[in-house]
């Protein structure tokens, strides 16, 4: 099972439950390593497998995947 991060977004209707959201997150076998109610906003970290169930859940606006990037290596001739 592949770990991800996910930014997770509360609608406007549920933001004063972005806590309890959290833990209903947590309860998925997320950890949660932030959580910012007055934005509706939470950081959590999990299994990739569940993703689909931490959008169905009441309240979740979305929840987006965390996106990497990488550049190539540095050569003398391609400026960076």
């Amino acid at each position: 099972m592949a770990k991800i991060s996910i930014t997770i977004t509360v609608d406007d209707a549920h933001l004063s439950a972005t806590a309890a959201i959290a833990e209903v997150v947590h309860a998925q076998g997320f950890v949660i390593e932030r959580v910012v109610p007055e934005a509706g906003a939470i950081r959590a970290t999990g299994g990739e497998e569940c993703l689909d169930r931490i959008r169905a859940i009441e309240g979740v606006l979305e929840a987006v995947p965390e996106r990497g990037c990488s550049l190539p290596p540095m050569r003398r001739g391609i400026p960076q």
